[in-house]
């Protein structure tokens, strides 16, 4: 176990990407048909870019059609959910039937996308609530939670990337380890 560990961490840096959270918000949800709008400076480049959201409070859906919550990015409609959303990358949980509910999901967003929304290095995040859904708080507050996450790809080599070259040598000296250490215990017997 500990060989897969080590083999594990070995491989874990010698990736040369780096995961970043690059825009997030949590926002009580107070009032009936509430709105949320902020304008976000990106600087730096992106792939794999992908929203985390989680919304809990009154989205019964088809029932009540006007309770759902949309979320967008500089004014592209990114998703549209209700408890009756269906999908394999979002749960509802119900909290207290008919009016608590807890949508939690992620959606990616391609790569020509994120380029073509962050093209002016702003991106303006906005998500809104249905005229139905309001502040009943059955089983705790309510609330808006979601963050933006992609993977740093810079063009340029920073200080701390490693040639490719170094990544072998690396492994390679991982694997003579293990085989020491191997031929050691062998021995001892």
């Amino acid at each position: 176990m500990k060989k897969l560990a080590l083999i594990a961490l070995g491989f874990i840096f010698s990736i040369n990407a780096h995961s970043a959270i690059i825009y997030t918000d949590t926002t009580a949800v107070t009032t009936t048909g509430q709105t949320y709008s902020s304008i976000a400076s990106i600087s730096g480049e992106y792939s794999s870019v992908f929203l985390e959201l989680t919304a809990k409070g009154d989205y019964t859906g088809p029932t009540s059609p006007q309770e759902y919550i949309e979320f967008y990015l500089d004014g592209n409609l990114l998703l549209k959910w209700d408890a009756a959303t269906v999908s394999p990358s979002v749960s509802v949980t119900v909290n207290s039937a008919p009016f608590d509910y807890t949508i939690s999901g992620i959606v990616e967003i391609s790569d020509s996308l994120w380029d073509s929304l962050v093209s002016d290095n702003e991106l303006v995040i906005s998500w809104v609530n249905g005229p139905g859904v309001n502040s009943a708080s059955v089983t705790g507050p309510d609330f808006v939670s979601f963050s933006l996450n992609g993977i740093i790809s810079d063009s340029e080599p920073t200080d701390t990337d490693v040639s490719e070259p170094t990544h072998m040598i690396f492994f390679s000296l991982c694997m003579v380890v293990f085989a020491l250490r191997r031929s050691r215990m062998f021995f001892k017997q």
